[in-house]
């Protein structure tokens, strides 16, 4: 049996029952996909689980639930602060953090960051692709921007700072859970300022990703890696 695709839709989900998707669905199943009917593929919306579906007709308007494929995973909380860097680093970041599992992505800016904005839209769209690609059953949510020293003190877990004077590896002891975040500076590191005062913040542990300087998306590869590594589920 071949592999079914997987496509998120912004609608509630149940067994047995059948949707009528909104155009822009529509027309990606039948013009992008190429799906006509009697095709079946795999439903998620982020809450409800994953169901198997067939289109009942050849524009793709109708579609109905047959079975479940898999029940919703407990929800987590798994963040990102990642410092704002180049369109194309950036873009791979947003798709690096996705398939790793992180649930909240929070773009930072300091002193150092070459960008204050971020088009909501279009990232929101790169996220549930690479959703859709990695099969996961979630959308990362996509913060609003905030500045490093305002998140940080608001934010309610624990902080891991990829800090580049910390060398070797992720100290074992350093235990991630649900409601923690990892902080990524932008390229060229953190000010000295900025360096000093994430050191006097008492929700920020320092880790190190080892001997070499890491471009920043590289950065988010490692640091989630590590992150997960020790992850304790609740």
């Amino acid at each position: 049996m071949a592999k079914l695709k997987q496509l998120y839709i912004d609608t509630p989900l149940s067994l047995g029952g059948a949707l009528n998707p909104p155009k822009e669905v529509s027309r990606r199943l039948s013009r992008v996909l190429r799906q006509k009917k009697g095709d079946k593929l795999a439903l998620f919306n982020g809450k409800d689980g994953l169901f198997e579906a067939e289109i009942m007709d050849d524009s793709c308007k109708e579609i109905h639930i047959n079975s479940i494929l898999k029940p919703q995973p407990k929800p987590q909380e798994v963040y990102l602060l990642a410092c704002l860097v180049k369109k194309d680093a950036m873009d791979r970041i947003y798709r690096q953090a996705t398939e790793f599992g992180v649930t909240d992505i929070i773009p930072i800016m300091s002193d150092y960051t070459v960008s204050d904005k971020v088009n909501e839209e279009r990232v929101t769209s790169l996220l549930v692709e690479a959703a859709e690609q990695c099969e996961r059953l979630t959308i990362p949510k996509l913060h609003k921007a905030s500045h490093l020293q305002n998140i940080i003190p608001e934010f309610g877990g624990k902080v891991f700072w990829c800090a580049e004077h910390v060398g070797g590896k992720w100290n074992a002891e350093n235990h991630s859970k649900s409601g923690d975040a990892l902080l990524v500076g932008p390229e060229g590191g953190f000010s000295s300022s900025e360096r000093n005062w994430l050191k006097s913040c008492i929700n920020v542990t320092p880790v190190g990703l080892g001997n070499f300087i890491l471009r920043a998306d590289t950065a988010v590869c490692a640091g989630l890696s590590r992150f997960f590594e020790y992850y304790e589920q609740s």
